[in-house]
């Protein structure tokens, strides 16, 4: 999912008509990006003193990773701002269908183990009994 989400793995929400939506799902979608932009615009803040603190240390490495991640979360707060809090992350759509018709999926979900390679990607192996499930489709 981490690599399904932020504000540059979105659906388009220009795209959708949010005229379809009852009052309590677009009610969990503005909750859920309101939570997510408060923590975003929170962490944004800090990172911005920090980075002005490195620009007035000439920290040149620091303020490459600090402008960076500040703007990864002024990016999202954005795109949340830009879909009137109704932005969905492209993995929402999959986590939705797995928690209203879990049974379409029964076929796919594998009892699995994971671990994070040297570059940062998931290996998931099949483990029977394992409580952790992982969607996959071959």
């Amino acid at each position: 999912r981490g690599l399904a989400v932020g504000s540059q793995a979105v659906l388009d929400p220009t795209n959708v008509d949010f005229g379809l939506l009852d009052d309590r799902l677009s009610g969990v979608m503005k909750a859920w990006n309101g939570i997510a932009a408060r923590d975003l615009s929170r962490r944004a803040k800090q990172g911005a003193e920090e980075l002005v603190a490195a620009v007035e240390a000439n920290d040149y490495a620091k303020m490459e990773k600090l402008g960076a991640q500040v703007a990864r979360h002024v990016g999202v707060c954005q795109c949340i701002g830009a879909a009137k809090g109704l932005q969905i992350c492209a993995a929402d759509p999959i986590v939705a269908a797995l928690i209203l018709r879990p049974e379409a999926f029964q076929d796919h979900l594998k009892p699995s183990t994971f671990t994070v390679t040297t570059t940062q990607q998931l290996e998931w192996t099949d483990s029977p009994g394992s409580s952790v499930h992982c969607l996959r489709v071959e």
